[in-house]
């Protein structure tokens, strides 16, 4: 028997469970329970034994006698074994126990509290591809203080910077739960400039179709945010020219001055471009044309 499983054995056997305890008794459950607590964290984190920590957090959470703190803290602990142990249902049952049975030390915990509402807010996101899908994110969100929501949004953002640095793709699914946020506060440029590095994260790791497709969608659901729409358009066309389409991306060069004729930096650069384009082309009548109206 592991000293982990003693010492869990050792703090459930200490718990009077027929008798009312004495005051010495729940002085000494206590300090049972908190060195409990430490070995079922060690197991958890130092030994990666998820089965064995979920079990020692359950019978901290389950003892009368243990501290509504320490319980508290004990199922969210088991709730995050649960999902690291790839089990969500069991996971929200451990973390809405511990809101149901513990809200007022739950409101004490921010960090603890902020993580359980970042997961939920994560399996909010796994029906995003269904017709219920903002829906489902909405009425999350709405459930929460304002403050939290800005906290959860900054969170998100910041989780995406972070990701970005090491494995630029791998940062897009925080960058679409920073956006979903941002655009249900109302900042709604923010959120259409971030859409907008989707696309050009899709378009520097060479995913054509993807980072069309997120330029496109730039443009379909921020249409008022002319700026960012104007470079999405722009972002389009230079991947058309990125990869030897001629005439897609004249096309859509031309789109910019067409669709966006205020966004004179972006006009601009689309001149210059489908300049360059025709140059590589060998069409030098057209590369001048383009180059004189900069």
């Amino acid at each position: 028997m592991s000293f982990l499983a003693v010492s869990v054995a050792a703090f459930v056997a200490s718990c009077p469970m027929a008798l009312a305890a004495t005051e010495g008794q729940v002085s000494h459950a206590g300090v049972a329970a908190g060195a409990a607590y430490q070995e079922a964290w060690y197991q958890e984190n130092g030994l990666l034994d998820l089965p064995a920590a979920a079990a020692a957090y359950r019978a901290i959470a389950a003892a009368p006698t243990t501290e509504p703190a320490l319980a508290a803290k004990a199922l969210l602990r088991l709730g995050a074994c649960y999902r690291a142990l790839g089990d969500a249902a069991a996971a929200s049952q451990a973390e809405l126990e511990a809101r149901r049975r513990f809200p007022d030390e739950i409101a004490k915990f921010p960090t603890h509290r902020l993580e359980v509402l970042y997961k939920q807010l994560d399996e909010a996101f796994n029906v995003a591809d269904a017709g219920t899908g903002t829906q489902a994110i909405v009425r999350f969100l709405s459930d929460l203080d304002v403050s939290v929501v800005h906290s959860i949004c900054e969170a998100c953002y910041a989780q995406a910077a972070e990701k970005r640095a090491g494995d630029p793709l791998a940062s897009i699914p925080a960058l679409r739960k920073a956006i979903a946020i941002s655009t249900y506060l109302r900042q709604i440029e923010r959120s259409a400039f971030a859409a907008k590095e989707i696309g050009d994260l899709y378009a520097a790791a060479g995913h054509d179709d993807e980072a069309i497709a997120a330029y496109r969608k730039v443009q379909e659901d921020f249409p008022d945010v002319r700026n960012a729409c104007a470079w999405a358009q722009l972002g389009i066309a230079e991947v058309q020219r990125l990869r030897g389409r001629l005439a897609e991306a004249v096309e859509a060069y031309r789109g910019v001055e067409a669709d966006y004729p205020g966004q004179l930096a972006q006009v601009i650069w689309a001149h210059l471009w489908m300049g360059d384009a025709f140059r590589v082309a060998g069409k030098t009548a057209d590369a001048q044309a383009a180059w004189r109206r900069v």
